[in-house]
């Protein structure tokens, strides 16, 4: 490959490579971002990312002010693009030796049943059915945008919804309960194409970042501090009080890779350990004496 020294060129290339290796449209749009924002950076100091240095990538890295779990998000696309740089005999690899932190484990942060309820009582004919697929079929925001309106197979037997995308652009099933599909028939969905349509006449899904920040935006504005991803957890929270803890369910249900990630989703306490620890308490409150 000829000399390539314009970033936005470098990245489209790079990003072709990643539609060959099969990767989701999600994780190529954050390596996207990642690698533009770091571009900018570069080129305020007169660099390119084809004559960044080590140096220059641990300056960025010591700059960044977000969540650990992010810087490791940023840095995983950073080390992902040089590595094929190199392997393209582009350039070496300036980011072999960039120090990134452990991630840090999520807690799980479901949103409550009132709150749930509330939000989707309150919301837009167009937020509504978001809500409901988030908190009742664990759909992610991506999810949701990307969805089409045979993937909905309420016809089948079970019902089910076919769900292609999240991470690792993987497909799964997650069954369509009779709640969900009278919500959905309630919305109103086209008979086919994307089940919810853009509303600028521009073709193509809604954005995943569209459907979270209009989703955001209604949980604000009825005085909610849990975001859109929470209805997720809450999903994954009663799914496994439902499949009496067995995690792998779950784990399939939500799509993930990895049963340490479902956990983070789940705020579950099995009922045997509640049941004995209420077993130690006392049987009467014990009297309290006032302080002398």
């Amino acid at each position: 490959m000829a000399e390539i020294t314009d970033n936005e060129v470098l990245i489209d290339k790079f990003c072709e490579y990643l539609t060959l290796r099969g990767k989701s449209d999600r994780t190529k749009s954050g390596y996207r971002y990642t690698l533009g924002r770091l571009g900018t950076w570069l080129a305020a100091r007169g660099r390119t990312l084809m004559t960044a240095t080590p140096d220059d990538l641990d300056l960025w890295r010591k700059g960044l002010t977000v969540s650990p779990n992010s810087v490791v998000a940023y840095g995983v696309a950073v080390h992902s693009f040089y590595a094929w740089a190199r392997k393209k005999r582009l350039r070496d690899d300036p980011s072999l030796d960039l120090d990134l932190p452990s991630p840090e484990r999520g807690l799980p942060r479901p949103i409550g049943e009132s709150d749930l309820e509330m939000a989707i009582e309150t919301a837009t004919r167009r937020v509504r059915p978001w809500l409901v697929l988030a908190g009742y079929a664990g759909l992610r925001a991506c999810e949701i945008a990307a969805l089409r309106r045979d993937h909905i197979m309420n016809t089948a037997d079970p019902a089910m919804i076919m769900v292609e995308g999240g991470k690792g652009g993987k497909w799964r099933t997650v069954p369509l309960s009779p709640y969900v599909w009278t919500e959905l028939l309630a919305a109103e969905l086209p008979h086919r194409g994307h089940a919810f349509r853009r509303l600028d006449g521009r073709p193509g899904p809604n954005s995943a970042g569209l459907v979270s920040k209009r989703a955001n935006e209604h949980l604000r504005a009825i005085g909610l501090d849990d975001t859109f991803h929470a209805l997720r957890h809450r999903f994954g929270t009663e799914a496994l009080k439902g499949a009496g803890g067995n995690l792998r369910v779950v784990q399939e249900l939500l799509g993930h890779s990895s049963p340490s990630t479902t956990q983070v989703y789940t705020a579950f306490v099995n009922p045997d350990a509640v049941a004995a620890v209420l077993a130690l308490q006392p049987k009467n409150p014990i009297p309290q004496t006032e302080d002398v």
